[in-house]
C-alpha cells in the first residue's frame, strides 16, 4: 500500500506575519523535496477568504497543485470539520 503524507493547516489569508511565514516555509520545503506529500490548507475565515482570494493567497504562496490545495466551504461545516474531524476542540 503506498503511503500518503497530508499536512492540515488552519489559515487566515489575510494574515501578514506568521500565516505566511509557516505556510511559505512548510510548503516550498515539503513539496519540494517529498514525492508523495500533500498540503491541505483551509480557511478560518470563509466570509473573507472567496475563491478568488484564495487563488491570489495559493499564488503569493508558489503553492502548486495538486500537492498544496486551499479549501474554504461554509463557517458552519469548517468549524465542525476541525473539532469533529481533526478533534482541534
Amino acid at each position: 500500500m503506498k503511503r500518503v503524507l497530508i499536512l492540515l493547516s488552519l489559515f487566515y489569508s489575510l494574515s501578514a506575519t506568521a500565516c505566511d511565514i509557516c505556510g511559505c516555509s512548510v510548503g516550498s520545503y515539503y513539496v519540494g523535496i517529498l514525492p508523495d506529500f500533500s498540503i491541505l490548507s483551509h480557511t478560518v475565515d470563509p466570509e473573507t477568504d472567496s475563491v478568488v482570494v484564495l487563488a491570489a493567497y495559493a499564488n503569493r504562496m508558489q503553492a502548486a497543485a495538486p500537492a498544496w490545495q486551499f479549501l474554504t466551504g461554509s463557517k458552519q461545516a469548517l468549524y465542525a470539520m476541525a473539532r469533529q474531524d481533526y478533534l482541534l476542540a
